[in-house]
């Protein structure tokens, strides 16, 4: 990843898509002011949050996040699509054994590039 790139455009698309994913960033923002705060950290906590928050994210905001996840995975911008999977879908793959409901129905809206990345972290982690 490129030391100068603050991935400042990215963070604020995905704060477009949510009021609370924007409210993590903001509250990211702050605590790492006067830095931009480090994007895997930054795209851990929106993960994080979104696992936290599910109940209160209507279906069609769960699936405008995860489409947008998905797209941010494409191969072709490799540094934020590592930034995506090392921050954002890890922190959302961490808490849960791979039976949970709440894993189980998270995976239902995500894209291929997505799960499989999750899988293969889950896969990692279990030897």
């Amino acid at each position: 990843m490129s030391a100068e790139r603050t991935y400042t455009r990215e963070f604020a698309a995905y704060a477009a898509l949510d009021p609370l994913l924007d409210q993590v960033i903001q509250s990211q923002s702050e605590y790492w002011a006067p830095e931009v705060p480090p994007p895997t950290v930054l795209f851990g906590a929106l993960g994080r949050s979104v696992v936290e928050h599910w109940a209160d994210l209507s279906q069609e905001r769960r699936k405008t996040v995860f489409r947008k996840v998905e797209i941010d995975m494409d191969p072709g911008d490799e540094d934020f699509s590592t930034v995506i999977a090392t921050g954002f879908i890890e922190a959302i793959v961490n808490p849960f054994p791979v039976d949970d409901p709440l894993w189980i129905e998270i995976q239902t809206y995500m894209g291929k590039q997505t799960i499989d990345y999750a899988h293969a972290w889950i896969a990692f982690w279990e030897g």
